[in-house]
């Protein structure tokens, strides 16, 4: 097959689960895919309001407030047994990344997907 593809299963992780384990527990955190359209755009928002507000004001009691209650507001979203936890503002990072990165396809897979399409 010639030209692009747009591997879905690359995107979306062929819908495997995201769990976070915690104190002997298991959160499963909602993907991305499963969002309603009202959903994906506030939690684009809080994405945006926490990249803004780490890169601005992060070395102010304000700002680093305002982060906080970022990162809150989209662990909440993803799963909000797991955000009724006492989470640690380094937890809560840790998460966030982790899950960014789950969302995002792997550099290798993109590069075969490539090679394996020609393009």
């Amino acid at each position: 097959m010639g030209g692009t593809v747009l591997n879905l299963d690359e995107l979306f992780g062929q819908q495997q689960p995201l769990v976070v384990e915690l104190n002997g527990k298991e959160f499963n955190l909602r993907r991305q895919d499963t969002f309603s359209p009202e959903e994906y755009y506030h939690m684009q928002k809080m994405r945006t309001k926490l990249s803004k507000d780490t890169a601005t004001g992060a070395d102010t009691e304000e700002g680093a407030h305002a982060i906080e209650v970022a990162m809150d507001e989209i662990v909440k979203m993803l799963c909000p047994e797991l955000a009724a936890e006492k989470l640690t503002f380094i937890k809560k990072v840790k998460i966030l990344d982790w899950y960014a990165a789950q969302m995002e396809p792997a550099e290798d897979s993109t590069e075969d997907s490539k090679n394996s399409t020609g393009a």
